[in-house]
């Protein structure tokens, strides 16, 4: 009796637990089920399998909980068991069984295939022949219980042992062995077989392939259109780097791309992101979808991009030649390629069966020459939006990826060299055109431009530094239309060996030039621009490449700007009052006092200071209320999925014009009120660009952050670290200095600039001026002291350092320019000094230095260069020009060189001392990221502070005085010209070779005395035709010899050509122009709109243009560019302007604008006055009446001279005053020169020189 309550409690306990299990069990399939069909990532064949075998999963559970769970429960009799019932319960829990167990070898032939396959998985696993194969299964599976209708046949449940078991008898004991130990073992086998080569393939790619995290580290992932494609429809589970709006960003049709297993998001990757896709070797399937193949050893190292490419095929006009491009086009990887030259007789669109979309335009009529058009590759042809054939030489395709930017493909093919002026003209017209009309993010102009546009001249930001060739005319027609629309050049971003750029060959195969391009408007999204030289179908062209990732976090920062720092205005009164209130004494200690002055003045500050408002807000009332709806929205339950992609819509849209209408609203009033509009962009700016790699002294690129600190931290402190021991100056003892006044701190204080950076005490200038009388009587009774005392406060001896990129490598630190933070009140203690020692400073300087010094400017070296370089050219005389660069000239120089300048040039001993002070003990910080480097200072001046270049200037003179030249150079008029000086800008003058070398090595020798070290690169020497010898060394190394250089930003050579310069002030006005297009294309008033073109474009247009010799050629190319300019402000081509029956004079009276030859005729006008009247013998006028007497000038006409314009000017009016009726008394005729001394009289001769 004991043991049969034992044994009832076992069957009680053991139904509940069939039961619950069973039920537990249904209830997580059926989750899982549920899962399966919310998840878009898993509505695929792998998903498809899973809700198969989960089905069948469920209804075996489903019988134990509802049959075999409460049989044992109840305890119901075998006889119950082996009823019909039972039976039938039997069969269907047979049914599920082979269903799962079909189910579970479906999957792992899934998984095999599309890791050891993906070429078969794609044929076998379609949607389609998935659910053929799940119906094939349960078919097979029902097959199997058909037998058990017979009687002699059962499979039922034992509630006593608690097994399913097969009836005794002959069927029972054939089906058991056969169905259930051989098939099941079977099975099992081939399942755990196909496993375990699953494994080992991972296992294989895991080894050959880097690891996900360094495809992460290198810019692999993630990537938004690699997400977009990975999670998209053949995606299976979310991976690492695929957000959820790059899972459904690309809405991929199921016939276009094949379905793949649930824990693979693509044939080509594992789970773990390692590569297993087949070589490109393997047959049936061209592996260039928008995701590459990581498993290919041939794969590019930048992973997953986009592929565009650009190929003139010279004909596509037939199905051969179609069917030749698409065979080598079936070679490569490629989405998109431009098609240039088709040559097809009309306009056709195609697709293949393979699902590529040909479209073809057509040629011109009359010529067999034109036609463009496109090959899109399957894989990424649901994403083409539209595309349009313009005219046989330009076409647009526009791709859109939904919940993303979209994207502009233009297609063109430019007229040779050989056209018409005319027809090239109108061809980068509409090309502009086109260009401002397309209003996607992302815009790419490829195509044939034939054109070569070489490396990038300066100021070129442009064009990059890695170009093929020389520039022709139509590359200067290029560049002018990659400043015009705002496009950067792609190929040469990259540096490319010369057999990887060049794009055509001649029929003769000796000439290679580069002249297909491929520019874009968003320059960070070019991974590698390069030819594909295996690429062939009978063409004299290569394929050009454009690999290409787009950026989400770079798109954010582009479209959003958030709001800057809040400007502090200070309310005079305010702070006077406050100033007034307190106790101001002065310390014994310098340091102490300046404390407790900070402490004061910020005190004073924090009660004057209210926060700048703006009465414009970025966002408008109308754009919050609709973002409150969005919110209402999201929490409400019942909203529609509708009607939240509606509002995000609304919200996106609306919030994008309220940000475009805040930028053009702060850029209009800045316009308006003729403030700057630099500083307006760069208040609107909301973002810097920080360091994203340096070189190391190895030369050797470095991305991580605290290498780069340490490069940084070496490089300023071997920059700023003394390393020539000059001597301690001797400075006598001297008079006290007389006392600081407020006059002097008011004038000081008012020729600040405003709204500038405060240095470490955060003392800014604006609260300065904002003080009044009470503020410069403290300022200067503090000031006194420490001039008294000859000592500063120890707080302005630090200081911030902020590094300035001037050009060239951003990798490079000596391409940086450290500019110092000071504090605001050690400036204006500086300032002061400067202006008590600055007369002493500029009477020590010889004529030849031009830099820094009232009355001088670069016009005065200009116009001495190449004055001689015309007398030398026109007399035939020798002349050589060396011109020396300093490495790090301002932060070379050493201290105790500036100081015995200082004394050796009469300072006050006083000033001396004082200046010792303020470099003594000095370090400076630099922050590239979060830690400040601390830099200790013990050479250099201060770049920053105004008295730093007096003090450069000071110290160079101290050093170039011992050099004996006084018999150096070129003789003018009884004195000798050995150079010129603009700061640390020198040019050296000399007859021969010879000589110019024996300068060179003189001035280096002087300039490492006091710290300088020439920069052997960048010095160079210009020799003209007159002159003998062939080479300068300077220590031994040779210096390159230059055609032209750029001498304080004017192009001289030896034959006075300006051609160089005009193009170099045709890209100066285009850089000019851009930044002003956001102002004048809003602005309505004529005059406003004229003033900012002609204060800001017509000086970068005519920048030295005093110092040229007019031609009527130099007159006609400053006008055309200048006309270009002015149809471009006025929103105008050539073609519209023809329309509308406009002539040049008419949009100059709409434009209202100066005329360039006017412009350029009265500043050398007004310069030719300026020099005559000068007094003080500088080499400016002494060259320009320099006239040598000891050779005689060849026969024949001379080349065009600078006075020419002038001569010819007084000519005209000598013979108007002979010739005058009117006059009784006739005056004798005069130079021009003579009359240029009179001030009055040369205005009245004004008058533009070339009508």
């Amino acid at each position: 009796m004991h043991n049969a309550t034992i044994i009832r409690n076992e069957q009680i306990i053991a139904g509940f637990v069939i039961t619950m299990v069973g039920l537990v069990g249904s209830v997580c399939n059926l989750v899982a089920v549920i899962f399966i069909y919310r998840s878009p990532s898993l509505r695929n064949s792998y998903g498809l399998i899973c809700v198969s075998h989960l089905l069948a999963d469920v209804g075996i559970l489903l019988v134990h909980a509802i049959w075999a769970g409460p049989a044992e429960f109840f305890n119901y009799s075998i006889l119950l068991s082996e009823s019909s019932i039972g039976r039938r319960v039997g069969q269907l829990t047979l049914l599920f069984w082979y269903a799962a167990v079909y189910g579970q070898l479906q999957i792992a032939v899934n998984r095999l295939l599309a890791i050891v396959s993906p070429v078969l998985y794609s044929r076998a696993f379609s949607i389609r022949r998935t659910a053929q194969i799940i119906a094939a299964s349960w078919i097979l599976s029902l097959i199997h219980v058909i037998v058990f209708f017979w009687d002699e046949c059962g499979f039922m449940f034992d509630v006593e042992r608690l097994v399913w078991f097969y009836t005794d008898s002959k069927c029972g004991e054939f089906l058991s062995f056969y169905f259930d130990f051989i098939h099941g073992n079977i099975i099992c086998a081939g399942v755990i077989l196909m496993d375990v080569i699953s494994f080992f393939a991972i296992f294989k790619r895991t080894k050959e392939s880097p690891p996900a995290w360094q495809y992460q580290s290198q810019g692999g992932f993630p990537d938004p259109l690699r997400s977009a494609t990975t999670c998209g429809d053949s995606c299976s589970t979310p991976r690492q780097g695929c957000s959820v709006w790059g899972k459904r960003l690309l809405a991929c049709p199921a016939h276009f791309l094949p379905q793949y297993p649930a824990h693979r998001a693509l044939p080509s990757q594992t789970s773990d992101g390692t590569a297993t896709g087949e070589r490109r070797s393997n047959l049936g399937l061209r592996r260039t979808s928008l995701i590459s193949d990581q498993g290919d050893k041939g794969t590019t190292r930048h992973g997953d991009c986009f592929m565009l490419c650009t190929y003139n095929a010279r004909t596509v006009s037939t199905n051969a030649d179609l069917h030749a491009l698409l065979e080598a086009a079936g070679r490569i990887k490629f989405h998109v390629i431009a098609l240039q030259e088709t040559k097809s007789k009309k306009s056709e669109v195609r697709q293949l069966n393979d699902g590529t979309l040909i479209i073809r335009g057509e040629k011109f009529p009359s010529r067999n020459v034109g036609g463009v058009g496109f090959v899109v590759h399957p894989s990424v042809v649901h994403l083409v939006d539209s595309h349009e054939i313009l005219s046989p030489r330009l076409a647009i395709l526009r791709l859109h990826l939904p919940r993303r930017k979209s994207i502009s493909i233009i297609n063109c093919y430019s007229p040779t060299l050989t056209a018409d002026e005319s027809e090239l003209d109108t061809f980068y017209e509409r090309l502009e055109d086109v260009i401002h009309n397309e209003k996607s993010f992302y815009k790419f102009v490829v195509g044939d431009f034939n054109a070569q546009l070489g490396k990038a001249e300066d100021d070129e930001y442009r064009i990059g530094r890695f170009g093929l060739g020389d520039r022709n005319e139509n590359g200067n027609r290029l560049a002018g239309l990659l400043s015009a629309a705002r496009l950067f050049h792609g190929n040469s971003v990259f540096m490319k060996k010369d057999h990887r750029r060049w794009t055509w060959e001649s029929p003769n195969g000796t000439t290679h030039t580069e002249i297909d391009h491929i520019l874009t408007n968003r320059r960070w999204c070019l991974l590698d621009v390069s030819v594909v030289p295996s690429f062939c179908c009978g063409s004299d062209h290569r394929l050009l490449r454009a690999k290409i990732r787009f950026s989400c976090t770079i798109e954010k920062n582009v479209c959003h700007r958030g709001g800057g720092k809040r400007a502090v205005v200070y309310d005079g009164a305010v702070l006077e009052k406050a100033l007034s209130e307190l106790d101001w004494h002065i310390m014994e200690d310098p340091t102490e006092d300046y404390d407790l002055l900070l402490q004061k003045l910020q005190a004073c500050a924090e009660r004057a200071s209210t926060p700048q408002t703006t009465n414009l807000e970025r966002i408008s009332i109308a754009t919050k209320e609709l973002l409150e709806r969005r919110r209402a929205l999201r929490l409400d339950p019942n909203a529609s999925h509708i009607e939240q992609l509606v509002a995000n819509a609304c919200c996106r849209r609306a919030l994008q014009e309220d940000l475009q209408k805040h930028r053009r609203k702060k850029i209009l009033e800045a316009a308006e009120g003729r403030r700057s509009l630099k500083k307006c962009r760069r208040d609107l700016r909301d973002h810097n660009i920080p360091l994203t790699a340096l070189l190391n002294e190895e030369g050797i690129v470095t991305s991580s952050r605290r290498e780069m600190e340490a490069i940084t931290e070496r490089f300023y402190t071997n920059l700023f670290r003394s390393s020539v021991p000059v001597m301690n100056p001797n400075i006598p003892a001297g008079d006290e200095p007389p006392r600081i006044l407020p006059a002097e701190v008011r004038v000081a204080i008012q020729s600040m600039k405003p709204s500038t950076a405060p240095g470490p005490d955060r003392i800014s200038a604006d609260l300065l001026r904002a003080g009044g009388h009470h503020l410069h009587v403290i300022l200067a009774e503090h000031m006194s002291s420490y001039l008294r005392k000859e000592r500063i406060p120890n707080q302005w001896r630090t200081s911030r350092t902020v590094l300035i990129h001037k050009k060239g490598d951003r990798e490079d630190l000596r391409n940086y320019r450290p500019i110092c933070l000071l504090s605001v009140l050690y400036k204006l203690f500086t300032k002061i000094i400067l202006t008590r020692i600055s007369r002493t400073l500029d009477e020590a300087q010889p004529q030849e230095q031009a830099g820094f010094r009232q009355g001088f400017s670069c016009m005065d070296n200009i116009q001495t260069v190449s004055r001689v370089i015309e007398v030398c050219r026109e007399y035939r005389l020798p002349l050589v020009l060396t011109f020396v660069d300093y490495e790090k000239a301002f932060d070379s120089v050493e201290t105790n060189a500036i100081l015995s300048a200082l004394v050796d040039q009469g300072v006050d001993a006083s000033y001396v001392r004082t200046l010792a002070d303020c470099y003594r003990q000095c370090s400076t910080t630099v922050q590239l990221f979060q830690r400040p480097i601390t830099i200790p200072i013990a050479k250099g001046v201060r770049q920053g502070d105004t008295i730093s270049p007096k003090l450069f200037t000071a110290a160079l003179q101290w050093a170039m005085k011992s050099l004996n030249w006084d018999e150096r150079g070129i003789r003018v008029d009884g004195r000798f010209l050995s150079n010129l000086r603009f700061a640390d800008d020198i040019v050296l003058f000399s007859r021969s070779t010879e000589e110019a070398q024996a300068m060179l090595n003189e001035l280096n020798e002087v300039g490492k005395k006091i710290g300088l070290r020439m920069n052997r690169t960048k010095t160079k020497f210009m020799k003209n035709a007159f002159c003998d010898g062939e080479r300068i060394e300077l220590e031994g190394t040779q210096i390159a010899e230059t055609m032209s250089y750029v001498y304080l930003g004017r192009s001289l050579n030896m034959e006075n050509d300006l051609k160089e310069e005009l193009g170099r002030r045709r890209r100066a006005a285009w850089a000019a122009f851009g930044p002003l297009r956001e102002a004048t294309d809003q602005l309505t008033d004529h005059e406003l709109r004229a003033h900012l073109f002609d204060s800001t474009v017509l000086p970068a247009l005519c920048y030295a243009a005093e110092t040229w010799s007019d031609t009527a050629a130099t007159l006609k190319s400053l006008r055309t560019v200048h006309r270009a300019l002015e149809r471009c402000l006025l929103r105008y081509n050539r073609r519209t302007q023809l329309q509308a029956g406009l002539r040049s004079s008419d949009l100059r009276r709409i434009s209202r604008l100066h005329d360039p030859a006017e412009y350029v005729s009265k500043a050398k006008h007004r310069w030719a006055g300026h020099i005559m009247r000068r007094e003080d013998d500088r080499w400016t006028r002494r060259t320009l009446e320099w006239i040598p007497r000891e050779t005689k000038r060849p026969r024949g006409r001379p080349p065009a001279r600078w006075a020419d314009v002038f001569a010819a000017r007084m000519d005209q009016l000598n013979a108007q005053l002979e010739t005058s009726q009117n006059s009784r008394r006739r005056r004798p005729r005069c130079s021009w020169m003579t009359m240029a001394r009179e001030r009055i009289e040369w205005k009245r001769c004004w008058g533009p020189h070339d009508k």
